[in-house]
């Protein structure tokens, strides 16, 4: 109530008040929202049309409100409420009116680099008010949009700190209450807070470096006519510098993230999709190439509108960082930056396998042909080329010393805990454990557990000791007793004595499924998941996969995050195989089934009398057989075994030299790419230099990577296949 109440006199104050404070920005006419953006909501679709009416009454907002909501991803048009999307279009105008360099850049500049609420792929959050309402008071009188950003930067690195978390991303607040956060979030973050004070910002990203391991994600500000990069959370106060600008001429490829279509893009368009675009911003950091590809398919003729990807040695694997899609001819062409790119390409024929390598002074090259083949991809040997790091490549700006505050702000969500009076309680090691995970989201943890009660402090404790602690810092109080409370019921349905307390913690009491963000999903799913196990147990198994495999399909965006299974329910459609399977395993949890996701399978498993069995979603008339498909029959059967041996010019490799996801890995080719076993190998050394390991029997490329000469390193891709049982040895040399 008092957050509507707030924008209410916010949304008047602006409009009302301030009269003309709010420049016209756009004088074109107002476009119409597509049918299918606002069916696909849901019913949600009464939010989305409540925003648009609230700003139907001034040609600009509405122009603005419009663009917010055509652009709106799959997961922010089932959930955004119209007051948060009022929230983001006000303050996005007041930043740009109240700050001097706000009439520095165009409408379109603003639309897609101020106004857009989403950067990434965070879950939607109120960011707007609290970092404006912080960093106003720091820009305040600084007239040069440099000198503001890296203020704002300043007191960034005074907030948080780069630290290593799990794959999904958080949203900018609850980085803030972390005080950390990984270099996509701390990014996140830093974009929010440009943005929230009228300095236009966007992601962007490495997606895989070729000279070491990893990406690499970072802020670009508009500023003066141009992009400038900044390190989130740096203190070096300094533009176009950062410890990372001596790695980027040797940049396979650098992307920025758009919110929405841009009409006259400054850079080369990517990819582009319903509501967002990627631009190809490689040639602003390294010296650049056309990389030419032609695909032939088994009969000579052009492989007419496939993929090719363009693949570097990372982690033990060849990591596409970019995808061509084929014209008529069989042929694309893409700007990308120096170095050798794996090229793959497959249909259901067989694949092709290819290598294009150039660096910067080297005479461009014809296209590279790729021709289809029915035996597949045989053994390979490559030599990969990158740049090696140059620390004078990049021009350094003059630094811009700010000032530092000699005390630097404590943030008081950091803090809230001892202001609210919590330490003065006696709590139990447990929850204290809790509270000091949940970092800034303490109070929220807290209220939960005072309000839960004797009753149902045992059910809070047990789905709070399950939850990852990036989701204890970004729950609510509310959240968390709807969902104890659902636990609870699950607790009285199943038969505690039939399941292993490790069981039950991690694929039951956990919200966690894989790498969808945080929600409180057993209350939503319950009523629906219920009347279809009335019946038993297998009726309801058949009916579950029956109901997800009929759900609808929708395009997936590279903006915006995974659907949370209620977005699911409420979209009623699954944009990729993962959000169905999500989706399933949170159904059969809140059903009181113990179940979970398989990165390396088609389906998921529902635990059953001490065992796991498959629960194929495609074929619902199978439930729990474990000979369903030929797939979940190899991976149930016999397991096959393999020792694996790997010289470098006649040496054996030891365990320090052959790490999994470092220095090799074991992939399936699928869709033209390689994708490695994520969960389904296991390794044992059995001596110093033989290592053993155990898989489901099939086909799979082993890959193998490792220094060659300066610049250079040697990588091997060999296909196997293994039955169940022994294989022998497979010896394999990096000779070159």
């Amino acid at each position: 109530m008092f957050r509507t109440a707030f924008l209410q006199f916010l949304l008047f104050s602006c409009l009302a008040i301030l009269g003309g404070c709010l420049d016209p920005l756009i004088s074109q006419p107002v476009p119409a929202i597509p049918e299918a953006v606002l069916a696909s909501a849901g019913d949600n679709r009464q939010e989305l049309e409540f925003f648009l009416a609230r700003f139907g009454s001034d040609p600009d907002l509405a122009t603005a409100a419009r663009f917010l909501v055509a652009n709106l991803p799959l997961c922010d048009r089932v959930a955004m409420d119209a007051d948060l999307l009022a929230e983001h279009l006000v303050l996005a105008h007041v930043a740009r009116n109240e700050q001097p360099w706000g009439r520095d850049y165009s409408e379109e500049i603003f639309f897609h680099y101020v106004l857009a609420h989403r950067i990434s792929q965070e879950p939607a959050q109120a960011w707007r008010s609290r970092l404006s309402a912080d960093l106003a008071p720091i820009v305040q009188g600084r007239e040069s949009m440099a000198e503001a950003a890296m203020a704002v930067n300043q007191w960034l690195a005074t907030q948080v700190e780069y630290r290593s978390s799990s794959a999904w991303d958080q949203g900018p607040l609850t980085t803030l209450r972390r005080g950390y956060g990984r270099c996509e979030e701390t990014t996140i973050l830093l974009v929010a807070a440009l943005r929230s004070v009228g300095i236009p910002a966007r992601q962007a990203i490495v997606p895989a470096w070729q000279h070491t391991h990893d990406n690499h994600t970072w802020a670009e500000a508009w500023i003066n006519g141009r992009w400038r990069y900044l390190e989130a959370a740096d203190p070096s106060a300094s533009l176009d510098s950062a410890w990372f600008t001596s790695s980027l001429r040797a940049a396979p490829l650098v992307l920025a993230v758009v919110y929405g279509n841009p009409r006259s893009p400054l850079d080369p368009v990517y990819r582009t999709g319903e509501g967002y675009s990627l631009l190809n911003v490689t040639r602003r950091y390294a010296p650049t190439r056309t990389l030419a590809v032609e695909v032939r398919d088994g009969q000579g003729l052009p492989m007419a509108g496939g993929k090719v990807y363009a693949s570097v040695f990372n982690y033990g694997l060849l990591r596409p960082v970019a995808s061509l899609d084929l014209d008529e001819q069989g042929q694309a062409r893409m700007t990308i930056g120096p170095g050798t790119f794996m090229l793959t390409a497959q249909d259901e024929t067989g694949a092709a396998l290819g290598m294009s390598s150039r660096l910067e002074g080297e005479p461009q090259t014809e296209p590279t042909v790729l021709h289809i083949s029915r035996e597949g991809i045989g053994p390979t040997e490559v030599t990969l080329r990158f740049p090696e790091p140059d620390p004078e490549w990049a021009v350094q700006e003059v630094p811009m010393y700010l000032e530092q505050p000699a005390d630097p702000p404590r943030h008081e969500d950091l803090v809230a805990l001892s202001e609210s009076g919590a330490r003065s309680l006696v709590l139990d090691n447990a929850l204290s454990r809790f509270l000091t995970l949940a970092r800034g989201n303490s109070p929220e943890i807290l209220t939960a557990w005072m309000e839960a009660g004797a009753v149902g402090q045992p059910y809070l404790a047990e789905l709070l000791a399950a939850m990852d602690p990036k989701d204890l810092a970004t729950t609510t109080s509310s959240q968390l007793l709807a969902e104890s409370q659902a636990l609870a019921f699950n607790r009285d349905v199943v038969a505690l004595d039939e399941v292993d307390p490790d069981i039950y913690n991690e694929y039951l009491a956990s919200s966690r499924i894989h790498w969808e963000p945080y929600s409180a999903w057993r209350h939503a799913l319950a009523p629906v998941v219920a009347p279809m196990f009335a019946r038993g147990r297998e009726e309801g198994l058949s009916e579950l996969a029956g109901f997800v495999a009929a759900m609808g399909q929708a395009q997936r965006r590279d903006l915006g995050h995974m659907l949370t299974p209620g977005q699911v329910l409420a979209a009623g459609v699954s944009p990729t195989p993962d959000e169905a399977a999500i989706f399933a395993v949170s159904s059969l949890r809140a059903a009181g089934i113990p179940a979970r996701f398989l990165r390396d399978a088609d389906w998921v498993e529902y635990y059953s009398h001490d065992i796991w069995l498959p629960l194929v979603l495609d074929a619902p008339v199978r439930v729990g057989d474990p000979m369903a498909t030929p797939e979940v029959a190899a991976w149930y059967g016999e397991p096959a075994t393999v020792q694996l041996q790997v010289t470098r010019r006649g040496t054996h490799l030891l365990e320090a030299e052959l790490r999994y996801f470092r220095d090799f890995t074991i992939c399936r080719l699928q869709e033209g790419k390689f994708v490695p076993l994520y969960e389904t190998v296991d390794g044992e050394w059995l001596s110093d230099n033989t290592l053993g390991l155990t898989l489901p029997p099939g086909e799979y490329f082993f890959i193998v990577g490792g220094p060659a000469n300066q610049g250079e390193r040697q990588v091997v891709i060999h296909p196997f296949e293994v039955l169940p049982g022994p294989n022998g040895l497979l010896s394999i040399a990096l000779d070159r």
